[in-house]
C-alpha cells in the first residue's frame, strides 16, 4: 500500500489537512466551552462563630478624683503667644 501525500481532492497534501482539522476542532471546543454567564454558588462556611453562653456583665463606673498641676503648661502657653499684634 502506497501512501499518497499529494491527494488532489482539495489541492492540498494530506500532511497539511490533518493539522488544519485538529486546529479547527480545538477552536470549536474552545469556543463552545466559553460561557458568558458563570453562575457559581459560594461554598458553605467551614466553621460557625461561637455563641456566647455567659450572661452579660453590667458596665462598671469608677469615680476617682484626678488632680493635675497645669501651671507649667499655662506658662509655656503664655510664652508662646505674642503680647503685641
Amino acid at each position: 500500500m502506497k501512501l499518497c501525500l499529494a491527494d488532489t481532492t482539495q489541492n492540498r497534501p494530506v500532511a497539511f489537512r490533518l493539522p488544519a482539522f485538529w486546529a479547527a476542532a480545538i477552536a470549536a471546543i474552545g469556543i463552545s466551552a466559553c460561557d458568558a454567564k458563570l453562575d457559581v454558588d459560594a461554598p458553605p462556611h467551614a466553621m460557625m462563630a461561637d455563641t456566647d453562653t455567659l450572661p452579660s456583665l453590667p458596665s462598671s463606673t469608677l469615680d476617682i478624683p484626678l488632680t493635675y498641676d497645669l501651671s507649667p503648661v499655662a506658662r509655656a502657653l503664655e510664652g508662646a503667644v505674642p503680647k503685641t499684634f
